[in-house]
């Protein structure tokens, strides 16, 4: 059978959109050619059916065919050759639009091992083989492994001079899947390379839009409202002019107008910010609450809503160093156990609908954070923060939590709780720890200062150990730091914020300028011992006037006992 003449033949009918004739066509020749004894022809036939039931939909078709071809190249003796990995290979991306991922991938692996050989590690065929395995990996969600095949079909596509089509393809895909993994910066490096490449060529394909749709995307994810909507232009008349107003024209229109409605609201919106706090109550009450009331209006008054937690703008302490990660536009919902069960795999659905960007401010998340925002149970929200679902109800219970964990359990804001759950376990937190707590940890903090800077600080340099004197030094501070927390009754946040947090308290703040003095001396500079004790004697004089201690003794270790007898029924 002269098999190229059927495929003009098949080319003509699909030209002249006689699609409907193409299955009879195939199955006819099919059936020709094995009559001849033309198994070769057969499978050139098979593949062809195997495209063109996958273009219908007509999946099992497909797959029943994709099995009956294996078996026809298998009894020829093919199995491992070259020909037979190009079949497969067919079969595995018929595989993967089928849905039949396992079996996909399985046919990807057996193509790659072929490949490894039988071919030079840097063969064309290579890039169709990583290419299918990287849409596998993208519909199964590991968009790392998809960049990874990306990549090396990159490195294979980008050595031969007159694949420049192909390098820009790759470099679009690639990009597309970085948006997913929020690689913004990567991404758009990649689809300028490819833009750049496409129009190196006079004629250029539908792919070429593509590539500007997909800049479009990420200059609106990054909050380049103007430039997205410059490229998603640009992709329409690219779309029009190589396929007229198709399905993906309406699509990147859609995306077109979302830009420019973007573009509208920004104008009428507050643009500055001076914290986090402020921006992301702001996009509560711009989208949270519009999400709320219009999709879940019976739960409205249930649903509690706010700003606590980890990170720096739940403390009120970001900056332009702290916004690098984990910071942007989000707020928390907290539900109740029944009302999560209810509703809460939808409501957080619909809080990740919601715009990743907000007053030019995008949301990037890194993978190490935990979840800082969306929906929450307000038990499991407490339990993960402080160890406890509610508040603690025995001295045992307040003892094991850690001050800055209570911190981070009672920073932030609180926009809405109508219900009063959420508040209840926070008013409970906020009411500070039992008196014979607070004491117990007053007393152990003393004991700590003492030891880190009125005893181990000067011994340790008179043995010229300064790495160790510096640590004590260090340890000193920060249970100086501790100790004025405990008695402004205010939970020390983590040690990073510690410093920073005192400027807020109204006992001993000034104190802060006092520690930040003494970080800043040499190490065995004289006038250390000095500014130790002098902190240790302001210490000791606000623990008079609480009627803690009394005496006029300047070590601090031998005031715990005093401290410690303010405590009843001691255990």
């Amino acid at each position: 059978m002269n098999v190229e003449l059927v495929l003009l033949q098949l080319d003509s009918l699909i030209e002249n959109r006689r699609t409907d004739l193409v299955e009879g066509y195939l199955r006819e020749k099919m059936e020709e050619a094995a009559e001849e004894g033309d198994r070769r022809a057969v499978i050139t036939l098979m593949n062809e059916l195997i495209s063109y039931y996958g273009g219908t939909g007509e999946f099992e078709k497909m797959v029943e065919y994709c099995q009956q071809v294996l078996l026809l190249l298998q009894g020829m003796g093919m199995k491992g050759t070259i020909p037979y990995a190009a079949t497969l290979l067919h079969v595995a991306d018929a595989y993967r639009e089928a849905g039949l991922l396992s079996d996909a991938m399985r046919a990807y692996q057996e193509v790659k091992g072929i490949y490894e050989g039988s071919i030079a590690y840097n063969d064309f065929r290579y890039v169709e083989l990583y290419q299918g395995m990287s849409l596998l990996f993208q519909q199964t969600g590991d968009d790392e492994s998809a960049c990874d095949c990306l990549q090396r079909a990159l490195s294979v596509a980008s050595q031969y001079q007159g694949a420049r089509t192909e390098v820009a393809a790759i470099y679009t895909n690639l990009a597309l899947a970085e948006i997913k993994l929020l690689r913004y910066e990567e991404a758009m490096d990649h689809l300028k390379r490819a833009i750049s490449l496409y129009e190196m060529d006079e004629e250029r394909d539908y792919h070429y839009s593509g590539a500007l749709s997909a800049m479009g995307e990420v200059l609106y994810l990054t909050g380049e409202l103007e430039e997205s909507a410059r490229f998603y232009k640009l992709a329409l008349l690219e779309i029009e002019r190589t396929s007229g107003r198709n399905q993906a024209y309406e699509i990147t229109l859609q995306n077109l107008h979302a830009v420019i409605q973007e573009q509208k609201n920004a104008l009428i919106r507050n643009r500055s910010f001076e914290k986090g706090m402020e921006l992301c109550q702001a996009f509560y009450e711009e989208y949270g609450i519009p999400m709320i009331r219009t999709r879940f209006p019976a739960y409205e008054g249930v649903i509690a809503a706010g700003l606590v937690g980890e990170g720096s703008e739940c403390f009120g302490y970001d900056d332009e160093v702290s916004r690098d990660h984990d910071f942007g536009p989000g707020f928390c919902l907290w539900l109740t156990d029944q009302v999560y069960d209810e509703i809460g795999e939808e409501l957080q659905q619909a809080y990740d609908e919601l715009p990743h960007t907000f007053m030019g401010v995008t949301r990037v998340t890194s993978a190490k954070a935990r979840k800082r925002v969306g929906v929450f149970r307000i038990s499991e929200f407490y339990g993960e923060l402080i160890g406890l679902q509610d508040v603690p109800v025995s001295r045992r219970q307040w003892e094991v939590i850690q001050d800055y964990q209570l911190s981070t359990a009672t920073n932030g804001r609180v926009f809405r709780d109508d219900l009063g759950e959420f508040t209840r376990i926070r008013k409970g937190l906020l009411s500070y720890y039992p008196e014979e707590v607070r004491l117990k940890k007053i007393a152990r903090e003393a004991a700590l200062m003492a030891q880190a800077g009125q005893y181990n600080y000067s011994r340790m340099l008179g043995r010229n150990e300064t790495v160790t004197a510096q640590i004590a030094l260090a340890e000193f501070m920060k249970h100086t730091m501790a100790m004025i927390y405990l008695l402004n009754r205010s939970y020390a946040p983590f040690y990073k914020w510690m410093h920073r947090g005192l400027e807020k308290l109204p006992l001993l703040k000034e104190l802060r300028d006092v520690l930040t003095a003494l970080s800043q001396m040499p190490v065995g500079d004289e006038r250390i011992p000095e500014t130790i004790e002098f902190i240790v004697s302001r210490i000791i004089a606000e623990m008079k006037k609480e009627g803690l201690t009394s005496g006029e003794d300047n070590y601090l270790e031998h005031h715990t006992e005093n401290i410690l007898k303010g405590i009843p029924a001691l255990e």
